[in-house]
């Protein structure tokens, strides 16, 4: 079956998305240890967590990322709000810094954290991850809708959603922002499917893309074939479909 698929600019689109208020924390916890309190590490996320907000909101592109402290004990990080639900630099900042208290109490202690709003991402480690090309394994958290579509084919419909999804990839690569949102006409049950993606804008096309390309292939391999919604968030970059705008 043919069907329009419509990528959409940003200012189509933050409209309709969920203000911050609405989101909840995720969180991925992926230091291999923990540290102890008032030691070297403590002290240098300490630092960060006093820098970052006010470095992220303060960019162009809403994006900082620091390295604090020398090794054993070095703290790398990197905070990102992606243009969604007209972010702006106060939301960005207050955002970032929601996310580094949220890590003391949702990963207590652990060298190394993953947390996700919808108008941002901090993520901060023991290791090196700053120039990772695509999100490492466990700086990501898959999410998934709990409600199953209801339709007689399946399989029409995960190729409507991955249809809608690598288009907006392809459209996100090549954005100056690297953030796009789609959608896909389907049926009387579910008339629109909606998408959207983004990657840290410090991303060449090409580096963004493929790291979609690795998101998207991750999402049809984790997610069970029937979810009404989906979305796969890492570091660097992000996917993520829903029947609703």
């Amino acid at each position: 079956m043919l069907r329009a698929v419509h990528v959409l600019a940003i200012a189509a689109a933050v409209l309709t998305l969920a203000p911050l208020a609405a989101s909840y924390p995720w969180q991925a916890c992926n230091g291999s240890s923990n540290y102890t309190a008032n030691s070297a590490f403590q002290r240098n996320l300490g630092v960060l967590a006093a820098a970052l907000p006010g470095n992220a909101s303060t960019s162009p592109d809403l994006l900082a990322n620091a390295t604090v402290g020398g090794a054993p004990d070095t703290v790398y990080a990197l905070a990102f709000c992606p243009p969604i639900d007209n972010q702006n630099a106060s939301g960005c900042r207050a955002c970032v810094a929601s996310a580094f208290a949220d890590a003391r109490s949702l990963c207590p202690n652990n060298r190394g954290a993953h947390i996700i709003y919808d108008g941002c991402v901090l993520t901060f480690s023991g290791r090196d991850f700053l120039g990772a090309a695509t999100n490492p394994a466990d700086m990501e958290r898959k999410l998934r809708n709990t409600e199953n579509v209801t339709v007689s084919d399946v399989g029409e419909f995960n190729g409507a959603i991955y249809e809608v999804l690598n288009a907006t990839a392809d459209y996100t690569a090549a954005a100056a922002r690297r953030f796009g949102t789609g959608e896909i006409s389907f049926d009387p049950t579910y008339p629109v499917i909606y998408s959207m993606a983004w990657c840290t804008p410090d991303m060449a096309p090409g580096r963004c893309r493929a790291c979609l390309a690795d998101t998207i292939a991750q999402m049809h391999a984790y997610f069970n074939p029937n979810a009404q919604g989906a979305r796969l968030v890492g570091v660097r970059c992000a996917a993520r479909y829903e029947n609703y705008p």
